[in-house]
């Protein structure tokens, strides 16, 4: 018995370690979200491109609802900038959604991507190249779609 008593105490070990991997594998994990200092990453693609020098206007509910024809019932906070004139293409959105209305928020941007797309088809090539080089996705119910000449980069601040 005496030279089994360490055989079944390594048994007893090796189940418990098991019944506890299992147990923490199988628990639901707690998510955390991804909160987003919309003012602090706005300033900072400012700051750091061509945005800081181009003649722009913010983004507010409104343009949110008759420019880009978002359900502004979906959104929380936007910040982002539009160009004043239409020589640019160039412009930038970030929107806070309400809790799970985050896609319904980027169909509603896909929609109004359909029309941009159209129209600087037929306009400016550089300008069109900046709209088919877009970043647009979602993070947790942050709906981003940038369209700049660097927006790799700025969508790389967004991600921060």
């Amino acid at each position: 018995m005496k030279n089994k008593l360490p055989l079944i105490i390594g048994i007893v070990a090796i189940v418990i370690a098991l019944i506890i991997a299992v147990v923490v594998l199988v628990m639901p994990k707690e998510e955390t979200k991804k909160e987003i200092n919309l003012e602090e990453v706005s300033n900072k693609i400012t700051e750091n491109s061509a945005f800081k020098e181009m003649a722009t206007e913010d983004i507010s509910t409104d343009t949110l609802k008759n420019y880009f024809q978002v359900n502004t019932e979906n959104v929380e906070k936007v910040v982002g900038k539009v160009p004043l004139m239409n020589v640019h293409s160039s412009l930038y959105v970030i929107i806070q959604a309400k809790e799970g209305k985050a896609n319904e928020v980027k169909e509603d941007l896909n929609e109004f991507l359909k029309g941009y797309e159209e129209l600087w088809s037929r306009y400016l090539p550089d300008q069109y190249e900046y709209v088919q080089n877009r970043k647009f996705d979602v993070i947790g119910d942050y709906v981003y779609l940038i369209i700049a000449e660097d927006s790799g980069k700025l969508e790389n601040i967004v991600k921060e």
